[in-house]
């Protein structure tokens, strides 16, 4: 799992395209990566990316419902606190199955960004004071 935690964006690309390609890394693993990936400043961006880009993939892989599923929303989104990434994830999912749509994780991941968009509002100008 460490191998996750790594600065370079084209390893930690790598790093995800073989665990879902389930090359030296198990396909379970997937969500893990994406989890530790996102965690970072500029990895969160690079998993949602990843997400975007190979969602037909993980539904095939992971049916809709699935565990795997749920996560990989959660932690591929979790740190968005834009509208500009609201109207995106929103965008994205509307724009694939209704299933897909209406995903409980999609819901909750929507949810979660308008939190932290109001988060945002709230204490942006208090931190800034402080730093």
């Amino acid at each position: 799992m460490c191998l996750s935690i790594v600065s370079s964006r084209v390893c930690s690309m790598r790093l995800m395209q073989n665990s879902l390609e389930e090359e030296e890394i198990r396909a379970q693993e997937l969500s893990h990566i994406i989890a530790t990936v996102s965690q970072s400043l500029p990895g969160y961006l690079l998993a949602w990316d990843f997400v975007k880009e190979n969602w037909d993939k993980l539904t095939r892989k992971f049916h809709l419902g699935s565990y795997t599923i749920q996560n990989i929303v959660s932690w591929s989104t979790s740190q968005f606190a834009t509208k500009a990434h609201l109207l995106e994830v929103k965008s994205f999912f509307e724009s694939k199955s209704e299933e897909s749509s209406q995903l409980r994780c999609v819901k909750e991941a929507i949810d979660t960004i308008q939190l932290n968009i109001q988060w945002m509002e709230r204490n942006l100008a208090k931190l800034q004071e402080l730093l």
